[in-house]
């Protein structure tokens, strides 16, 4: 299937369009597309418009990687993992409009001081994180690229993890009936205990991890 099959809005009307936001401000670009910065017409709500251009996605056959990061989104719902709200599309570019992150990525944030950071600061964006990845594997996901750059600082001073492009879900064949859950576009079905992963940066064939502490080594 092409990258837009299944692309429908992700949790609103289906008259759901880019005519229905005001675009503010470029807050970064990738491979694919940009992220813009948007005012909800109706509504007035300020959100994260990731825009993404088909023909670059086909042409680097990364329609999977997509595929997954929109299912993951879809059915992982958590305070500190990024919402996705909407999906859309036109003939030539794919958005998904998701929580905006007011200060951007921890990374790169204006919140981060040039001195060490306060201690209880520092605990709380950890613990932040540390309980959205328990989630995350606990629906039998690992996040694999967990970095500062992915982690996004609200305006509450809570912490949000986004950019799903190189997660992995437990594969079916994993099924055992208990443990974790498995995301699915939809739905969320049991599978087995055993999480079978290999990280990006093993495929060498030097290293290889088999469980969700992946996300934490």
């Amino acid at each position: 299937p092409g990258p837009a099959a299944g692309w429908g809005p992700a949790g609103g009307s289906s008259s759901v369009g880019l005519e229905d936001f005001e675009l503010l401000r470029v807050v970064g670009q990738g491979a694919f597309g940009k992220v813009f910065q948007v005012r909800q017409r109706r509504t007035g709500s300020v959100f994260a418009m990731k825009v993404l251009k088909k023909e670059r996605i086909l042409s680097r056959d990364h329609v999977n990687y997509l595929s997954t990061e929109r299912a993951i989104l879809t059915t992982v719902i958590h305070p500190y993992i990024v919402k996705l709200h909407y999906t859309f599309q036109c003939p030539t570019k794919l958005y998904m409009v998701m929580d905006y992150c007011r200060h951007g990525a921890i990374m790169d944030s204006n919140e981060m001081p040039c001195s060490p950071l306060e201690l209880s600061k520092s605990r709380k964006w950890f613990a932040d994180a540390v309980v959205g990845l328990d989630y995350l594997h606990f629906q039998g996901v690992a996040h694999f690229d967990l970095k500062p750059d992915n982690i996004g600082l609200m305006a509450d001073d809570s912490v949000k993890l986004f950019d799903f492009g190189l997660s992995k879900i437990v594969p079916i064949e994993s099924r055992g009936g208990k443990g974790p859950r498995r995301c699915e576009a939809g739905s969320c079905g049991q599978t087995g205990s055993v999480f079978m992963y290999t990280r990006s940066d093993s495929l060498n064939g030097r290293s290889r991890y088999h469980s969700s502490p992946i996300d934490v080594r």
